[in-house]
């Protein structure tokens, strides 16, 4: 029942108790001293604890009470394996016989592999604290790669066709934030963040069919595409950081 609670709810209610305990700002000085390196862990932009998967990983380091180097990976891994038996009958009109048979389909084979990464390296400027809050905001590059590969088996008169399709991408960009940031105790806080990115990425996308017959002999055709492009996106982000020494 707990991931259907609604995330701005619990932060609301933690912000809440997080102020009235009135972590004076005379004491962020000193947590800052006293653990200046720390992990963040994203919520993503999903306001539900359903999505509160871990995906979105940070490590910071404070140089001082009011700049912070973060190093945040966001990944994402998938998979499948389908095994698919079938039977087939074609009639072979020059012998004047039917010919009846089954196949098997990618037999213990990933039928789909995807991965996805991206690395940033952000420079995170904070405002003067109050009550137990700071405004921060920041700038910085990243870079992103994927890896996607799938794989179909056909049959059809006589021959048996598997289509393998794979595409690889990459990516460079840099991206601006700003956004606040709650401390709870002096070990955890919460934050909050606007994120806007501007990015350019390549991609290539590689498509191979290769048949093979009843005589052994076989065709094999690839079709190779390459796209170029870029974008601006933004989006909402929230999250937690866990301070240590």
């Amino acid at each position: 029942m707990l991931k259907h609670v609604p995330i701005g709810l619990i932060f609301s209610f933690t912000f809440s108790v997080g102020l009235l305990a009135g972590i004076p700002d005379s004491t962020l000085n000193n947590i800052y001293q006293n653990t200046p390196r720390g992990l963040q862990f994203g919520i993503s932009s999903y306001l539900s604890l359903g999505h509160f998967d871990g995906k979105t990983i940070s490590y910071v380091k404070w140089i001082n009470p009011a700049q912070a180097i973060r190093w945040g990976l966001d990944f994402s891994v998938s998979g499948n394996t389908n095994h698919r038996k079938s039977t087939y009958s074609y009639y072979d009109a020059a012998n004047d016989t039917t010919i009846i048979g089954s196949q098997s389909s990618n037999a213990g084979a990933p039928n789909e592999v995807d991965l996805n990464f991206r690395l940033r390296r952000m420079t995170i400027n904070y405002g003067n604290p109050r009550n137990g809050f700071a405004p921060y905001w920041g700038i910085g590059p990243f870079v992103s790669g994927g890896y996607d590969r799938q794989i179909s088996d056909s049959y059809n008169e006589g021959a048996t066709s598997r289509k393998t399709a794979t595409t690889m991408s990459g990516g460079l960009g840099g991206a601006v934030l700003l956004g606040a940031e709650w401390f709870v105790t002096r070990s955890l806080s919460l934050h909050v963040e606007y994120v806007s990115e501007f990015g350019a990425a390549y991609e290539t996308n590689k498509n191979q069919l290769k048949s093979i017959y009843a005589t052994n002999d076989y065709t094999l055709s690839t079709v190779t595409n390459t796209n170029r492009s870029w974008a601006i996106s933004s989006k909402t982000l929230f999250g937690l950081t866990v301070r240590f020494k």
